[in-house]
């Protein structure tokens, strides 16, 4: 009779072991099917950048004041289109002949030359499209508005620069 409840109680602790382990197996991980893909409203390829025009999309989120978060994608804009002016300007550098030596080039072109022209450059620059989501609402409640937009400068207006 010992002998028996000694094997049932051998086969209950075993079978609460496995009970157990498959409770533990049955968390569901998220699987191929139920991944959602996320967009964005603009189509990178719709907006490419050209020899006429440079494109940035860029977006901001964020509770409060709508030009608020309309400057902080704005920003965002002025610092990618920065650095592609920045790279046509080396380039025509580069297809001139010219080097640069010692914060200058030969063709007159200085480094402070150069920020101005890409400061300058930056304030060109025009929203092509934009669009406004609300992304729900924070922990005190406030709205959360997410801001879209494709910033647009035209090369030739850079290059009337230098």
């Amino acid at each position: 009779m010992n002998l028996i409840m000694e094997i049932l109680q051998k086969k209950g602790a075993l079978i609460l072991i496995v009970l157990i382990i498959n409770a533990g197996c049955g968390v569901s991980y998220v699987g191929r099917n139920d991944m959602k893909e996320l967009k964005m409203p603009f189509e990178k390829a719709a907006y490419p950048d050209t020899e006429f025009y440079f494109h940035s999309i860029q977006s901001a989120k964020a509770t409060g004041v709508k030009e608020f978060i309309m400057d902080a994608a704005r920003n965002a804009a002025s610092a990618d289109l920065a650095g592609k002016i920045s790279s046509m300007i080396d380039a025509d550098i580069k297809t001139q002949g010219t080097v640069e030596l010692g914060g200058g080039n030969s063709s007159g072109m200085t480094t402070i030359r150069k920020e101005q022209i890409i400061k300058a450059s930056t304030n060109k620059m025009r929203v092509v499209d934009e669009k406004w989501f609300e992304a729900g609402k924070d922990i005190s409640g406030k709205t959360i508005y997410e801001y879209w937009a494709v910033y647009r400068i035209a090369t030739a207006d850079v290059r009337s620069l230098y």
